[in-house]
This record gives structure tokens, C-alpha cells and sequence, in this order.
């Protein structure tokens, strides 16, 4: 029987939960969408709790694990009402003409000319 310690309790498995989240950790210090420089932490607790003749007792192995936040994403948004009247909201400006409008417009692009008469560049 081996006597008690942090890597024989139950088999190992204080050791398997920490690994599981240093996994954890190690993934969310390399997604771009992470603070690059936040700090991460794991919490390793034991918790024992031994009967009223203190003879034996229970123990609960947990972990925790703090990644660091995503980073935020700032946008701007344009508000108006569609004409069936539903209020709605574009990130982009709906009243802008997109380079899709001016192929469309191309027939009604009038050309405009110089003094000398020659076509503007």
C-alpha cells in the first residue's frame, strides 16, 4: 500500500486534472483571440474530510482553471427602419454605395471634360 501523496491520490488523478488544464491554459495563450499578456491560473484543491472518530475520511480532488478574456471587437452599428417599418441595425452604412452600385450606375456615370475639351483622368 502506497502511502498518501499529491501523485498517488486516486491513481494520479490530482496530476491527470492539472494537465487537463495546463492543456486548457497553454491553448488559450495561443488563440490570437485571447489578451496576449493577461495571466492565466490554475487551482488545484484537495479537500479532506475525515469522520468524528478521525479514523478515515473522504477526499475531493478539483481544479479550476482562469484563461484570460477574448479580446474585444469594436464595431459601430447604423440604426434606421426598413420600409416594411421593422427598425433594423447594419454595421455598414446602408446609405453608401457599395463598388456594386457603381456597376450598376456605370450608364449614368457622365464623363466629365476639361477645359481643353479633353476627357478627365
Amino acid at each position: 500500500m502506497a502511502e498518501l501523496n499529491l501523485t498517488t491520490i486516486g491513481n494520479g488523478i490530482a496530476i491527470e486534472k492539472f494537465n487537463s488544464e495546463l492543456q486548457k491554459v497553454l491553448k488559450n495563450i495561443l488563440d490570437p483571440n485571447t489578451v496576449p499578456n493577461a495571466k492565466r491560473s490554475i487551482s488545484l484543491t484537495v479537500t479532506v474530510k475525515p469522520t468524528s472518530d478521525r479514523k478515515f475520511g473522504t477526499m475531493n480532488v478539483e481544479t479550476s482553471v482562469k484563461l484570460a478574456p477574448d479580446i474585444a471587437y469594436a464595431s459601430r452599428a447604423f440604426f434606421g427602419q426598413l420600409k416594411d417599418g421593422r427598425v433594423a441595425a447594419f454595421e455598414d452604412n446602408p446609405d453608401q454605395l457599395t463598388i456594386n452600385d457603381f456597376r450598376l450606375l456605370a450608364d449614368k456615370v457622365v464623363q466629365l471634360q476639361s477645359a481643353k475639351g479633353e476627357a478627365a483622368k
